[in-house]
C-alpha cells in the first residue's frame, strides 16, 4: 500500500518489508509502554523466501533452494544475550523451544528438538532437516521436490538429483550429486520421511466431515485449491522435474503479461507454443483460454480447457474453469457432463461445482436436482452467500410456477441469509424484496429492495417492485420517483405494449403531472 509503493518503486519486496516493519511498530510501542518488552518472549520468523528470480524462479512455491527455504528466526527473552546461531534449524523446532523457555511440558512426541541450547551458546547436535516443495506435484503433476540438510550438505532429490556443499556454496551453484552418491540419499531421506510421517496419514485420502471441513476454513486452508494434479503418478523422468519444466511455466506468465500489455496476438502465439512443447503446464492452458475468453470467443476458450483437462485431468483449476465456461455459453447438459464424469476430489470441499452444477440443472428444468446440488453446496460451507442465494432464488421461482407459499416462504428464509453473509449481493435483497412483497411484508421489502437498488442501480424490476410497495406503504411520492425511475430502463424498454401501458396507467393513476418550471 501507500507510501511504500510509490516510495519504493521499482524496488517492491524491499517496500513489502518496510511496510510489513511499519505495521509491526504499534505493537512493539506497546510492548514497551506497558513495560512488557521486560518480561515477554516475542519470537519473529517467516513461512518461506522469494527466488527474486534465483534459478529462474520469479517468486516461490517451485524449487527448494535455499533463497526460499532461509527464512528469519529470531528470538528475544529477558535474560537472554545476543548471539547468531548458524546451525540450520527448523520451523519444527519452535514449539519444543517456546516449551523449555516457558518451563512448560512439551507434548510427548513432538516433533523437533529446543534451541535453548544452542541460544545459550552451547553446540547443538547434529541431525538431518527434512524438507519439501510438493505444491508443483499436486497441482500440475510435475515431480516432487523433497530433501534433506545435514552436516552442512544439502540433498534435493528429484529426477535430477542435486548435492550442495552450503557451507562453502550457500547460493548452490556448483551440483555435486554423482548417481550412486543420488542412490544411498535416497534411502536416508525415505528413512527420514517414515520416521517423520504420521502413523495416520493415510486417513488424509478420505473426505472429510462436515466439523473437520469448519475447522480447516476457520484457519485459512480450505479454499479452491488445486490438489491432486499428479493423477496418482508415482514415476517421473527428467522431463518431469521442476527445473525443466519451470521454463515453460515462466514462459506461460510472460504470455499474460504481453497480453495485460495489449499484445494479444504474441500472447496467444506464445502461449500456444508453450502447449506444443510441453502438455503439462496447466498456467498455459488457464491463461490461453482467459485471451479467448476476453476476446468474446468463448467456444474456443472450452476447446482449450478441454485438451487441458484430457491433459491434466487431476488439475483442479482446469475442471473448474471448464465448467464455468460451458456454463456462461449456456452448454448446461455439457456441463453437468464434466462434473458428474469427472468428479475429482476437490468437489468435497468447494462449493463451486456443485453451484455450477445446480444452476446448470436449473436451466435444464430439473429442479429436483438442482435443489440436491444447491443443498450438497450448502453442506459444504453453509456460510455461501452464493448458495444461499441459489437455493432461495430456486424455491422463489417454484413458488411463482406454483404459488406454493410454503416456497416462497423457504425462499426469504435462504435469500435473507444471503444477504446477510454478503454486503454486496445485490441480487439477493432483489429477490428478496420481491418475496417479502408476495407474502405482504411491505415495509420489508422496501428496506431490501431500496438496498438492491443501492448496489445494482440498473436492476429494473427492482424499482418497479419498489414503486409497488412504496404505494401499499401509503408513500405515494416515493412511489411515483421510484416507478419514473423504472420507465427510464431497459428493461422496462423490453416489455411488451401492454405491460408498457399498465406501468403507464399507475403512473397516471396515482402520480401527478409534474409541471415546467
Amino acid at each position: 500500500p501507500e507510501p511504500y509503493k510509490t516510495r519504493f518503486k521499482g524496488r517492491l519486496y524491499d517496500g513489502e518489508v518496510a511496510y510489513a516493519d511499519a505495521a509491526l511498530k504499534p505493537l512493539f510501542e506497546y510492548l514497551e509502554r506497558s513495560g512488557l518488552d521486560r518480561r515477554s518472549l516475542v519470537l519473529l520468523t517467516g513461512d518461506h523466501g522469494e527466488s527474486l528470480g534465483e534459478h529462474g524462479e520469479a517468486t516461490h512455491g517451485f524449487l527448494a533452494y535455499n533463497s526460499t527455504l532461509w527464512i528469519p528466526l529470531i528470538i528475544a527473552m529477558p535474560g537472554l544475550d545476543h548471539r547468531i546461531v548458524r546451525a540450520p534449524v527448523s520451523h519444527a523446532d519452535i514449539f519444543p523451544t517456546v516449551c523449555e523457555l516457558l518451563d512448560v511440558a512439551a507434548p510427548a512426541r513432538l516433533q523437533g528438538a529446543s534451541l535453548v541450547r544452542a541460544m545459550r551458546g552451547i553446540p547443538q547436535d547434529a541431525r538431518p532437516i527434512y524438507f519439501e516443495s510438493l505444491t508443483p506435484f499436486y497441482s500440475m503433476g510435475w515431480a516432487p521436490v523433497r530433501g534433506f540438510i545435514d552436516k552442512g550438505e544439502k540433498f534435493i532429490d528429484s529426477p535430477v538429483p542435486e548435492v550442495f556443499d552450503i557451507e562453502n556454496d550457500f547460493s548452490e551453484t556448483s551440483n555435486l550429486a554423482r548417481g550412486a552418491d543420488a542412490a544411498s540419499r535416497r534411502k536416508t531421506l525415505a528413512g527420514l520421511v517414515r520416521v517423520l510421517s504420521s502413523e495416520t496419514e493415510g486417513e488424509a485420502a478420505r473426505a472429510s466431515d462436515r466439523p473437520t471441513i469448519e475447522r480447516l476454513r476457520s484457519l485459512g486452508y480450505l479454499t479452491a485449491s488445486p490438489g491432486a494434479g499428479h493423477g496418482g503418478r508415482t514415476e517421473f523422468g527428467p522431463d518431469d522435474d521442476v527445473k525443466s519444466l519451470l521454463p515453460f511455466y515462466n514462459r506461460a506468465m510472460n504470455a499474460l503479461s504481453l497480453f495485460e500489455a495489449g499484445r494479444t496476438a504474441e500472447a496467444v502465439d506464445e502461449a500456444r507454443s508453450v502447449i506444443a512443447a510441453r502438455k503439462n503446464i496447466s498456467t498455459a492452458y488457464l491463461n490461453l483460454a482467459y485471451f479467448h475468453k476476453e476476446g468474446g470467443r468463448r467456444a474456443d476458450a472450452a476447446a482449450v480447457l478441454e485438451r487441458g483437462l484430457e491433459s491434466l485431468p487431476g488439475n483442479y483449476y482446469i475442471f473448474l474453469e471448464y465448467i464455468t465456461c460451458l456454463y456462461e455459453m449456456g452448454d448446461y447438459s455439457a456441463a453437468v457432463e464434466v462434473i458428474e464424469k469427472n468428479r475429482p476430489p476437490q468437489v468435497e470441499f468447494d462449493p463451486a461445482p456443485w453451484n455450477y452444477a445446480g444452476l446448470s440443472w436449473l436451466k435444464k428444468g430439473d429442479e429436483s436436482r438442482a435443489r440436491r446440488c444447491f443443498e450438497k453446496a450448502l453442506a459444504i460451507d453453509g456460510d455461501s452467500s452464493v448458495s444461499w442465494y441459489n437455493l432461495g432464488n430456486l424455491d422463489y421461482h417454484v413458488f411463482q410456477a406454483t404459488r406454493d407459499r410454503s416456497r416462497l416462504e423457504a425462499a426469504a428464509a435462504s435469500l435473507r441469509k444471503a444477504a446477510v453473509l454478503d454486503s454486496t449481493n445485490g441480487s439477493a435483497r432483489y429477490v428478496l424484496g420481491a418475496a417479502l412483497y408476495q407474502l405482504g411484508d411491505f415495509s420489508g421489502a422496501v428496506s431490501s429492495l431500496e438496498e438492491a437498488v443501492g448496489l445494482e442501480p440498473e436492476t429494473g424490476e427492482a424499482l418497479y417492485y419498489l414503486g409497488l410497495a412504496y404505494l401499499r406503504t401509503g408513500d405515494a411520492p416515493r412511489a411515483c420517483s421510484r416507478l419514473r425511475d423504472y420507465a427510464k430502463t431497459r428493461h422496462f424498454a423490453g416489455l411488451s405494449a401492454e405491460e408498457k401501458e399498465a406501468v403507464r396507467g399507475l403512473v397516471s393513476r396515482f402520480c401527478p403531472p409534474r409541471r415546467e418550471p
